[in-house]
Formats: structure tokens, C-alpha cells, sequence
């Protein structure tokens, strides 16, 4: 059997003409400290540049900047859910992978960038040998996302204590109702 490994290999995923994932460097840290005052990235995740950028060397972790017109406008990571203890008191698979995004400035939002993200980001998961499900962890009150996320094919809970205490509602997809959601996606021309 091949092992399990968690982390993607790409260093660039192309998301469309304009928009790309770039594998995070120690160079971002302002990037990332700008994108965080961003007044509803600020709400969400109320952390600073120093927890995105510790994840840099991470094995199991792969963070990309989200890069629109070479501008940093976000930032996106997976990682694989059963290293974070937190995740190892939840039964979710050890072939789970966690994904976290967050998109700065009022134009990146309720246009479809993040699922579309998300979308291709979760091929290349699924794709990976052992992938079987990923995970998502929205507050339950940013029902925007949430909505976003659904249309991807999460299923989510009831409202729970997260990371760190926060509040959260846990969405899980797996590799056969992605692959259900993107069948559906076709047939709809999306």
C-alpha cells in the first residue's frame, strides 16, 4: 500500500486568467498581515500573520497567498486534519485533509472566487493517493460561506466548540459526493 501523504505538490495552481494559488513563502508576511485587517477577514479569523506564516514548513501543511493580477487578495491551505489534535478527538479519517480560506476586499466576495477555488483545490486532494474525505470548519454565523461551501457539496452539523474554543460547525465532504457534486455542476453548465 502506498502511504498516505498530505501534502500537495504544487507550488502554483492556475485558478483562472487572473487569479493563481502561489505556494506561501517567509516573503508574505506583510501580504498576509494586510489581507488579515481586511474588516471581514478580521471577523472571521481573528489572528495574526504569525499563525499563517508558523505553517510554512509544516508537512502537513500546504498554504497558498491567492494571488488576483499578481495582487495578494487571500489565502487558502489544506492540511491533513488527523496531525491537528483537535481533529484526532473528532473520528473523522485518518485520510482527511482540512481546508481553510479567506478572501480579502468586497470585489473577491459573492462572485464565486472561493468555491471555484476550493472546487480545484479539492480535485487535486481527491486526486492524491488515500484522500477520502476533506473538512471545513465555518463559525456558524457566516452564513455566507457556509452557503458557499454547500454548493460544493458539504454536509455540515449542529453548531460546536472548535480550535481553540471558537464556535464552529463542522462541514465534511467525501471523495464520492464531490464527485457527485462535480457531475452535477457539469450537467448544470457551471
Amino acid at each position: 500500500m502506498i502511504p498516505f501523504t498530505p501534502r500537495l505538490p504544487d507550488t502554483s495552481i492556475r485558478i483562472s486568467e487572473r487569479v493563481w494559488l502561489r505556494a506561501l513563502e517567509p516573503k508574505d508576511r506583510d501580504a498576509i498581515a494586510t489581507i488579515l485587517t481586511d474588516p471581514d477577514v478580521a471577523r472571521w479569523y481573528p489572528r495574526d500573520e504569525d499563525d499563517f506564516m508558523s505553517v510554512i514548513d509544516e508537512p502537513e501543511v500546504t498554504p497558498y497567498l491567492v494571488l488576483g493580477d499578481d495582487h495578494p487578495i487571500g489565502y487558502v491551505q489544506a492540511y491533513h486534519a488527523n496531525a491537528v489534535p483537535f481533529w484526532q478527538s473528532h473520528d473523522v479519517p485518518q485520510e482527511t485533509m482540512g481546508l481553510d480560506i479567506l478572501l480579502a476586499g468586497a470585489d473577491n466576495r459573492d462572485r464565486g472566487l472561493g468555491p471555484q477555488i476550493l472546487r480545484i483545490l479539492m480535485r487535486r486532494l481527491f486526486g492524491m493517493q488515500g484522500v477520502v474525505q476533506c473538512i471545513i470548519d465555518p463559525d456558524p454565523d457566516n452564513a455566507r460561506a457556509i452557503r458557499a461551501y454547500e454548493k460544493l457539496g458539504f454536509r455540515f452539523g449542529p453548531p460546536q466548540v472548535g480550535y481553540e474554543g471558537a464556535r464552529m460547525v463542522l462541514g465534511t465532504l467525501s471523495r464520492t459526493e464531490f464527485a457527485r457534486t462535480l457531475l452535477s455542476l457539469a450537467a448544470q453548465g457551471s
